[in-house]
């Protein structure tokens, strides 16, 4: 009780404590502590009504219920019988009078620990009325209380009407008497009438116009954010500071905007209702000018966190509804894009002023995690169209992971959101870890779908954000290459390191081990940009490492002596071993049953590019969507071309890849029907071949060209054939999920490539798009897509728009 008898000592009152039973004292009083031990509420035992809740924030149903339980055992007298009792002796400090007679009706609250800590005495004086006594603690706190003194002379000399502040009955160093704004009211949670009333009139009587940079909140909040990020301190998430950089250089500030006076904490527990009048105190934050409507979106927002446990994307709904429509238009700033660059600045302001405070705590409660992770939605919303998605839910998700042990694998020297688009993150975690990081991104607000692939050792998700941007993870708890074990993924990420950028990494030699199993039992060779760790393994005498340190040197064949090594592992023996090569066949069978694939076809006249985006379509799929993919060309191929009865596969193969295109001399119509049922035999059976063998099984199929050939260019495959009968013979086929045709301005294709005149170009060109045109608006599910594919990133984006939605 330390504490306490400090606080009473700010008061002019000298207190000795013994929680012993003593009958010598003449003062008995109860209290209620903290969770650390530390007393939060104490009052005299002869207190008769609970005083302290008048400091008890009762938003929460939780909260409600805890005051309502309060005021029964008070009311019932079972004060002494439910709360601890503390016995003292009590005098005063050498010719002082004390703030209060100790031997009356009060009650303290300590205060939340922090630089700006204060103690509150709450009095109940001998005329029945209340009065507050704040007594500054922190070392933030006097300078704290010093401004309400300011803040209440300035608010009263005003004569607002829409609202009534405390008295100010008496002020020095470091102390505040204030009287109560009395009672009978009730506290509303959401931003109603009242409220609105309250702030259009501070706006009406103090609103100005300035640039941002003239705003004294502006210079601190810059020397803040700087002064946060030579802290280093790990508590603070490291990827919102650095959103928090984006978003300021984002803004101008020199750019003018409306200012007015701001209470600084209007929130609903600062304030209460009556008389269809706001009761508004403790005026700690105030500023004479903060940007328009920065406590309406304070108010929404503490609330919608502290009370509502809710999510960013609901908190700005809430925001849309209360301040943007209902009262913005009072304030004066109506567009929609005022009303954006103000959410900014509350958000940049409100967030480095919290973290600034927070930093000088040692001890954090579990409320400001759930404010972090809030307000890193929220950053992450305000930079929609300057940051991908992918960028900004790297960020998150590491700043997730910053409270928890993990180790990125291969994961290079660079910001977490700085990794190449065709880059997957592999996290080493252990399982409940994993489990829990799955659940938060399956809720996260930038996640617009997200696919989960489990195996018995990790779990693979895929991620598509709001912006069509991918981002793909392996959630990994244990370290296996099909039935064995590589490594103690274990001890991996409990001796892991964190690096100069703030990511976790293995220590250099397990992630040199790592790097080499995984390309070893692969059969492949550790690829050049990961020479550096060679020397590791080199100077090694570990018999692993031996076996490993070839694959940095050329290495590609698996080992049998390496295969041969992990399987001596106990984790690899007996029923472990058993029970590992299980999980192998089950993961396997729910591999080719969990997923399924897709064909996507690609259609175009020679030159219009199919090649080129066929070939950046394929890598995309493997990288960013994690599916297999198998590139077909313009048929099934489980018959051969015809001409390899005669001149063998191979050599049948190079001459239709060199020869060039419509220049074939058949002109027989029956030689032209015969070519043609051959080919649709393969069509018609090899399509079920490659359901069952890759689509069924997860694979995505591209075709480069396909049937649409055999309708608009029958000539290109040397043959004489009606367009109807290619177009009827389509019906018995399995329609392709996403047929794609990609056409240009007939002279960009001409001079892209000479093959075909520009007038051919043109006529094949509007025989295409007549007959997608005609497939489009046909029943079924397969969907044909026109692409003008002159700016190729243009294109590609499109695609890969399409073929994000049809990922299972």
């Amino acid at each position: 009780m330390k504490t306490t008898t400090s606080i009473f000592a700010l008061a002019g009152i000298l207190l000795s404590l013994d929680q012993r039973d003593s009958k010598s004292s003449d003062l008995e009083l109860l209290c209620i502590r903290n969770h650390d031990g530390t007393p939060r509420w104490v009052w005299p035992r002869h207190l008769h009504q609970p005083l302290f809740l008048h400091c008890y924030n009762q938003g929460g149903r939780k909260a409600h219920l805890y005051a309502y339980l309060i005021r029964i055992v008070f009311a019932l007298r079972l004060q002494a019988w439910m709360f601890e009792k503390v016995r003292g002796a009590v005098a005063h400090k050498d010719a002082e009078t004390p703030l209060f007679p100790v031997l009356g009706d009060w009650a303290l609250f300590t205060g939340t620990p922090g630089p700006q800590q204060k103690a509150i005495f709450v009095i109940k004086e001998a005329d029945q009325n209340v009065r507050f006594l704040k007594l500054g603690i922190g070392k933030r706190s006097l300078a704290t209380l010093n401004n309400e003194v300011i803040a209440l002379s300035h608010v009263q000399s005003m004569g607002f009407t829409t609202f009534r502040v405390p008295q100010l009955l008496a002020s020095a160093h470091g102390m505040l008497s204030l009287s109560s704004v009395g009672d009978g009211g009730h506290r509303m949670h959401a931003l109603q009438r009242p409220h609105r009333r309250a702030l259009a009139e501070i706006a009406a009587k103090t609103a100005r116009k300035m640039p941002i940079a003239q705003l004294s909140a502006w210079g601190e909040m810059v020397a803040d954010l700087t002064y946060l990020h030579r802290l280093q301190d790990a508590r603070i998430p490291q990827g919102m500071l650095r959103k928090l950089d984006q978003l300021l250089d984002s803004l101008d500030e020199e750019k003018t905007i409306q200012v007015a006076m701001s209470h600084g904490d209007f929130t609903p527990w600062n304030m209460y209702v009556a008389d269809d009048a706001l009761r508004l105190y403790d005026w700690e934050q105030w500023r004479p000018s903060m940007p328009m409507g920065y406590d309406a979106f304070h108010f929404v927002m503490q609330s919608g966190i502290l009370m509502g446990r809710q999510s960013w994307n609901a908190i700005a709904a809430e925001m849309e509804e209360r301040i943007h429509l209902e009262l913005w238009p009072a304030l004066g700033v109506a567009s929609d894009a005022q009303y954006q660059l103000y959410v900014k600045l509350y958000l940049l302001f409100h967030t480095v002023q919290s973290l600034r405070l927070y930093s000088a705590q040692s001890v954090w409660h579990t409320q400001v995690q759930w404010l972090l992770d809030t307000w890193n939605q929220g950053l992450s919303a305000m930079l929609v169209g300057t940051t991908s998605g992918r960028s900004l839910l790297l960020m998150d998700a590491f700043d997730w992971l910053a409270q928890r042990q993990y180790a990125a694998l291969k994961f290079p020297p660079i910001y977490p959101e700085q990794l190449s688009v065709r880059s997957d993150v592999d996290l080493c975690l252990h399982k409940a870890d994993a489990l829990a990081m799955q659940e938060w991104i399956v809720k996260h607000p930038l996640a617009a779908k997200t696919t989960v692939r489990k195996q018995s050792f990790m779990h693979q998700m895929q991620v598509i954000t709001f912006d069509g941007s991918v981002l793909s993870l392996d959630l990994i708890w244990d370290l296996r290459r099909k039935s064995l074990q590589m490594m103690n993924a274990s001890a991996l990420i409990e001796q892991n390191d964190l690096n100069r950028l703030g990511v976790r990494v293995p220590r250099a030699l397990d992630q040199a081990r790592q790097i080499a199993l995984f390309y070893a039992l692969n059969g492949a060779t550790v690829p050049s940009r990961y020479t550096a760790y060679e020397g590791l393994l080199a100077a090694s005498t570990e018999p692993l490492d031996r076996l490993l340190y070839p694959y940095f040197l050329g290495e590609s064949a698996p080992s049998a002596a390496l295969e041969s090594h992990l399987r001596g592992q106990k984790i690899n023996r007996g029923w472990q071993g058993l029970l590992g090569r299980l999980r192998y066949v089950v993961d396997t069978l729910r591999s080719w049953i969990g997923q399924n694939g897709y064909t996507i076809t690609f259609s175009g006249v020679d030159g219009a590019g199919k090649s080129t985006v066929l070939a950046e379509v394929s890598q995309q799929l493997e990288k960013q969507l994690r599916r297999k993919v198998v590139v077909l060309r313009h048929r099934p191929s489980i018959l051969p071309i015809l001409s390899a009865w005669r001149k063998g596969k191979a050599q049948a193969e190079r001459e239709a890849a060199t020869r060039l295109p419509r220049l074939g001399t058949n002109s027989s119509p029956i030689s032209s029907m015969l070519r043609f049922a051959y080919y649709y035999t393969d069509y018609l059976l090899g399509q079920f071949f490659i359901q069952f063998k890759y689509v069924n099984r997860g694979y995505i199929v591209l075709y480069d060209r396909y049937y649409f050939d055999f309708i608009t260019d029958s000539r290109r495959s040397n043959l004489v054939l009606p367009p109807a009968i290619a177009r009827m013979a389509y019906r018995l086929l399995l329609k392709p999920d996403l047929n794609i045709f990609l056409y240009a301005a007939p002279e960009l294709v001409h001079a892209r490539k000479q093959e075909l005149d520009p007038a051919t170009i043109k006529q094949l060109t509007a025989d295409y798009l007549k007959l997608f045109e005609a497939l489009g608006a046909s029943k079924g599910t397969a969907q044909y897509v026109v692409i003008e594919n002159v700016v190729l990133e243009r294109t590609l984006t499109t695609i890969m728009d399409y073929a994000h939605k049809m990922v299972a």
